[in-house]
């Protein structure tokens, strides 16, 4: 069957075998290809043959006259008679390389002529052969004569469509160009004669390079800074057993607190989440036009406002009460409870027209740290992170594309194809996802696809992106100097008494603290609290400080004053 109609299928082929070529065709003088037709192979044995180079088009045309066909070795030639034609019309550059085809459009290469047998019966008639180009070699091999040749990929004729001509196989072309003036450059017009034979080659077989590569960015790569407040319930990490007097999660409060229990609750927060109650909240204002915004606890007092409010603006207030009303130019707009009981955090809307956004907030946690996302919302702008996938394919074309996060999964859709390096710009393809951050997370990543359609898979190296989180430290204007341990026994936010830096707040938590901030525990004994100083023994030689880990036997000391036989304590 004719393919000459099937442009597709003739265009990629030879934009796939130009791609194939480049690493052959050399870019130096003086380079044949070595090209050997074999059979059937057609002769242009004509005295009256042209070659000419235009420099003005930088086309190359070449004309001459089909003599003979032999289908194979040893067989006696067919006879090619009028209308016949051997022409060649190709673009070249100033090294004497492929630029292009048939600029006149058709085949790069055309054969014609009526052929027959040994018995002067006709065998075909018309086109016989039709090619186009891949690459040329050339050769001025001395005055007057010049030596190319040519590879072709087969694009048909009498001699496909009969079955003549091998399966698979390219066209080769060798040509003499006697008295020609052809002196190794085609920056300057040349001329000389045409004979040439013409017969089947092998393909040029590529073999497949697997190298696609991902670079991959996050925007922002650092998250906050979300500054941490000072909560006297964060120190107790014990690994013993007893009572959770600091609320801290951990139920071993009988040693001396000195060392921390891997397998402590208090270890380390939760990368977001709420306990107790919301303590801070920023919002975004939602209304198409400017109105005057305030919010109030239930009891009336102000939390924020009265202000007026531009479209897109945010605004943050300290949380205080079980209930806050929002209000927008007076009037009344919605209640919220900030009890972490109730569903409440980052993406969630106040108000029957979405009137407000939470974009994010602290609840009051050991730690102050984020609220989550809202159940079935986005995410707060403060936590949100953009992954960019930069993939680029320097090698053999590759299809059916997955790229893989091992942290978020198969990120977009399967990419259909990314051609080789030959088509650059078009082998890099970009892809992008939004997610969540709220720990800081090491994201890798790779892109996995198939060679030479489906044969063989292809995997790229791994990408890994890091995204932070910014713990703020201390608050602006205010320097942490600690470099002590100990107790803070006078509640100044200072970990030692006796440290000169008395007063400082302690916000990078480099100190340690016991129970509730309140002393250390130096008891080692046992008995009842009569004098109610805290110590629970009125022989102990410490008295003063809170016997605050139950490290005495009998003593439940939690805070509160309880009756037994004895007593108060």
């Amino acid at each position: 069957m004719d393919i000459r109609n099937n442009l597709f299928t003739r265009k990629t082929m030879r934009a796939v075998l130009l791609m194939i070529s480049a690493g052959f065709v050399s870019s130096s003088l003086a380079a044949l290809l070595a090209v050997t037709p074999g059979y059937p192979k057609i002769d242009a044995i004509s005295n009256t043959g042209t070659t000419v180079f235009d420099a003005n088009t930088m086309t190359l045309s070449v004309d001459t006259t089909p003599t003979a066909l032999t289908f194979a070795l040893g067989d006696t030639p067919g006879f090619v008679v009028d209308p016949r034609s051997v022409k060649i019309n190709i673009s070249l550059d100033g090294a004497c390389n492929v630029a292009g085809s048939n600029t006149n459009g058709g085949y790069d290469l055309e054969v014609t002529g009526n052929v027959y047998d040994q018995n002067f019966v006709l065998i075909k008639s018309g086109v016989l052969l039709t090619g186009d180009i891949v690459e040329m070699g050339q050769e001025a091999a001395g005055a007057p004569t010049a030596q190319y040749d040519f590879r072709f990929t087969n694009a048909g004729g009498q001699l496909v469509t009969d079955g003549d001509w091998p399966i698979g196989t390219d066209i080769g072309v060798t040509l003499t160009s006697e008295n020609s003036n052809f002196n190794g450059s085609c920056t300057t017009s040349f001329s000389g004669g045409a004979k040439a034979i013409i017969g089947p080659i092998d393909p040029v077989v590529a073999s497949n390079v697997c190298d696609i590569s991902i670079v991959k960015t996050a925007s922002p790569d650092v998250l906050g800074p979300f500054y941490s407040y000072n909560d006297f319930r964060n120190g107790d990490t014990d690994s013993d057993s007893g009572i959770d007097h600091d609320k801290s999660g951990d139920t071993d409060d009988s040693d001396s607190d000195s060392e921390a229990d891997s397998s402590d609750s208090d270890a380390g927060a939760p990368s977001c989440g709420c306990k107790g109650r919301v303590k801070q909240l920023t919002l975004r204002y939602n209304r198409p036009t400017a109105n005057t915004v305030e919010v109030r606890r239930k009891n009336g007092k102000v939390l924020f406002g009265p202000q007026l409010l531009q479209p897109g603006e945010e605004f943050t207030f300290a949380v205080k009460g079980k209930k806050i009303k929002f209000l927008i130019n007076m009037e009344k707009l919605a209640m919220l409870k900030t009890s972490c009981k109730d569903s409440i955090g980052a993406g969630q809307t106040i108000g029957s027209n979405s009137d407000l956004l939470v974009v994010s907030g602290l609840s009051k946690f050991r730690n102050p740290i984020p609220l989550c996302p809202f159940p079935g919302t986005t995410c707060s702008a403060d936590h949100e992170v953009t992954y960019t996938y930069e993939i680029t394919n320097n090698g053999t074309d590759v299809s059916d594309v997955v790229l893989f996060d091992d942290q978020l999964g198969v990120i977009g859709n399967v990419i259909p194809s990314i051609p080789g390096t030959a088509s650059a710009p078009a082998n890099v393809v970009t892809v992008q996802t939004t997610t969540c951050i709220f720990k800081d997370t090491i994201n890798k990543a790779v892109a996995i696809g198939l060679l030479d359609g489906g044969i063989e898979s292809c995997e790229s190296s791994e990408a890994q992106e890091t995204v932070t989180i910014d713990p703020g430290g201390c608050p602006i204007g205010v320097t942490d100097s600690d470099s002590d341990s100990g107790i803070d026994s006078n509640l100044n936010s200072d970990t030692d008494d006796t440290d000169a830096d008395s007063g400082d707040l302690d916000c990078d938590h480099d100190e340690k603290r016991s129970c509730f901030g309140t002393g250390d525990d130096t008891d080692s004994d046992s008995g009842i609290d009569t004098n109610k100083n805290g110590d629970s023994d009125d022989t102990d030689s410490d008295s003063g400080p809170l016997e605050c880990d139950a490290a005495d036997s009998g003593d439940v000391h939690d805070g509160k004053r309880h009756r037994n036989g004895w007593g108060w304590w």
